[in-house]
């Protein structure tokens, strides 16, 4: 088992008095610096020099919104559909963006560093620290010339804080709904002579929970789902005089939470991850040089009990089953760019990643003797090369990249060990995988006119892919459609993307932000009917085998407002239209759904998201208003999922000092709401803070 040690408890608790009892001296004034993202070019720019859609979190948005989790933020920008039903109890979230449905299809960075899993290919939302975020960089469209594989609906760039003053820091104690307690605190300072800079985060949290199940399906096995979660991480780093820059970072995240089943032993699921990322910028012949190495461990168990009954009348009894599945998945990789300005109008950059990423995974049943392993690698190899270029008195700008990235898949194998009737009907499909190879091209050309200095217009066209997860390519199992069969030959989905889009300031206060764009994808994975079925325990399911077998349309509209109103109030609203449908699908065997024209899952065909803010000298407000319209649930577009609207409320003030208080509600009117699963969404959750922060030159 898996257990935090007290002593990081009470070194955890040690840094929040300190910060409480600080003295408070020579308070120093925020330092607003000119705004820049990187993420649209893997190089500094200006906002409206990037043509494409890019939308920035600021640390002062992320202050006035009522979110528990990062993934909470997103909402606020390019009306991107969050998935977390169940608030800061759910599992893990998911995110759409443009249509593209789950987090595996939209690339998710940390200061530049990819977090995607490779097998699974989502990440760990609850993992990551608001306290210790500076801004969130949002690019919408394909981006895979640039970055690779997942970014297909867009990248996510998590730019994490760097301290500016020689001491300064934030910490907060939190109480909300049922029953939860949690702290946060983040802590850097700079040196005055030196180079050196530092810091420090966390946060904990745990919460009792609440029931999922709707009462009419409730009995005596439906427990409250509680989270129990700690995180620390830190940074060093050192800059030289001549700009070259030197940085560690480290992150440790444990977490458990229940599933909402007890029979006995409980049901939950557990991950610790660690995360190492040592970053170097620097001049090196000429090139501005950026060099990442990361290494992130995730220790995944999940442990699962169930009470098996006949499927006809009387519905007999057949007795208890209680297993573990365990998974020690680990991405590791180099990233490397340099960037060279050729002459006025041409920023040239080029650069080489690498990733190895890898699973090695178990089912161990506590009621028999089963042991079921899977294993795979994939290794995945790019080179890359952009230029941004600026014409007629930079009011004509261009950016053209193409990205080459070749695979293999190795290492991966299927076994079981001591089998029973549990497991043993898949006795014949154990053995080694054989080693796969499959590459991918990413071209890039987006053009943006300068209209007058504040409009802009833009077209573009990207390319995006996904690869294959490992759990698709070498792990059999049961799933609720059937009997998963791993597919070795599976290879990545493809995205073509055009878009048109602009940004008009037509006012200094008032800004509109429209855009249209156009998907084409192909090689789409589905599952197939393999027209085979087997007998899994006392049922029998029909064999399923993810395939590329799909291509698929997804039509868009995007609207972005953003007005500041007189007596400080502002006002920002976010809307999306997406159809997306299947437009080919394979069929291998009559038994397989024909798909051809259905919708695609999970992705509501409209997402609304606005929010009034009033700041003032007494008490800061701001109300958001969120809607999701219905999706499909299931491929053949049987079942939706309904649609459903959610208010939330925020009240804070801060005072001079440093001291802050906030009263954050979610689900303002405790609006009643079921996802897939038939679980009931998270009631009105209301949090208490109370916040100080620290400033010293």
């Amino acid at each position: 088992m898996h257990r935090n040690k007290p002593y990081r408890q009470h070194i955890h608790w040690a840094i929040i008095i300190i910060f409480f009892l600080c003295p408070i001296v020579n308070y120093a004034q925020e330092v607003t610096l000119p705004e820049v993202v990187i993420t649209a070019t893997r190089t500094p720019v200006n906002p409206v020099d990037v043509p494409a859609r890019v939308d920035i979190i600021s640390r002062t948005q992320i202050e006035a919104v009522p979110a528990n989790n990062v993934d909470d933020l997103l909402m606020t920008a390019g009306a991107i559909q969050v998935g977390r039903t169940n608030g800061i109890f759910s599992k893990n979230s998911s995110i759409v963006m443009r249509g593209l449905n789950g987090s595996y299809r939209s690339l998710i960075l940390i200061d530049g560093v990819p977090i995607n899993k490779s097998d699974g290919g989502s990440i760990n939302w609850s993992r990551l620290n608001n306290a210790s975020i500076e801004r969130i960089e949002v690019v919408e469209g394909p981006g895979s010339a640039l970055y690779g594989g997942n970014a297909m609906g867009g990248t996510i760039n998590i730019i994490t804080r760097i301290p500016s003053h020689l001491i300064e820091g934030n910490a907060a104690l939190t109480l909300g709904s049922f029953g939860t307690l949690g702290e946060s605190f983040y802590v850097g300072g700079k040196a005055k002579n030196n180079g050196f800079s530092w810091s420090l985060n966390s946060f904990a949290r745990r919460g009792d929970g609440y029931i999922t199940a709707p009462d009419t399906a409730r009995d005596s096995t439906d427990t409250p789902i509680y989270l129990k979660e700690f995180n620390f991480g830190g940074r060093a780093s050192y800059q030289w005089k001549n700009g070259g820059k030197l940085s560690l970072d480290l992150n440790y995240y444990d977490d458990k939470r229940g599933d909402g089943f007890k029979a006995f032993e409980g049901g939950f699921n557990k991950f610790t991850t660690q995360n190492i990322h040592l970053d170097y910028q620097g001049i090196i012949l000429g090139f501005i040089a950026k060099i990442a190495v990361f290494y992130q461990a995730e220790d995944f168990l999940n442990q699962k009990e169930s009470l098996k009954y006949d499927k006809v009348p009387p519905f007999a009894y057949l007795g208890y089953q209680l297993y573990e599945s365990a998974a020690l998945r680990i991405d590791k990789g180099i990233w490397m760019s340099f960037t060279r300005r050729l002459g006025p109008s041409h920023n040239f950059t080029f650069g080489s990643d690498m990733k190895i990423g890898s699973v090695n995974g178990s089912d161990t049943y506590l009621t028999s003797t089963d042991i079921i392993n899977n294993q795979g690698r994939m290794d995945i190899g790019a080179v890359f090369v952009q230029d941004e270029m600026q014409f007629f008195q930079n009011k004509l700008k261009v950016i053209a990249g193409v990205r080459y990235d070749i695979a293999k898949f190795s290492d991966a194998s299927f076994s079981i060990d001591y089998p029973t009737i549990t497991s043993e009907f898949m006795t014949g499909l154990t053995g080694p995988y054989p080693s796969t190879n499959w590459s991918a091209l990413s071209p890039k050309l987006s053009v943006q006119y300068g209209i007058n200095p504040r409009s802009q217009l833009y077209f573009s066209y990207g390319r995006g892919f996904r690869p294959p997860i490992l759990d698709d390519m070498c792990r059999n199992r049961s799933i609720s459609k059937g009997f998963k069969l791993a597919n070795p030959e599976l290879t990545p989905e493809f995205m073509d993307n055009l878009e048109l889009g602009g940004t008009f300031n037509i006012t200094p206060k008032l800004s509109l932000k429209p855009s249209l764009y156009y998907s084409l994808g192909r090689d789409f994975n589905y599952f197939v009917n393999t027209g085979d079925s087997l007998m899994a325990g006392n049922k029998l399911k029909p064999i399923l085998k993810r395939e590329n077998v799909a291509g698929v349309n997804i039509y868009g509209f995007q609207l972005y407002l953003n007005m500041e109103l007189p007596h400080g109030l502002y006002f920002n609203m976010n809307y999306a239209h997406n159809t997306g449908k299947i437009t080919s699908f394979t069929r291998t065997v009559s038994t397989t759904a024909d798909l051809d024209g259905k919708y695609l899952v999970e992705a509501a065909p409209n997402v609304f998201y606005g929010s009034l803010r009033w700041e003032n000298k007494w008490v800061n407000l701001r109300i958001a208003f969120q809607f999701l319209d219905a999706s499909w649930y299931d491929d053949e577009n049987i079942t939706k999922n309904p649609a459903y609207s959610t208010f939330d409320f925020k009240a804070w003030h801060q005072w001079k000092r440093g001291w802050g208080a906030a009263v954050g509600i979610q689900n303002l009117l405790n609006t009643e709401y079921l996802d897939n699963q038939g679980t009931l969404g998270l009631p009105r959750y209301i949090t208490l803070v109370l916040s100080y922060k620290l400033q010293y030159q």
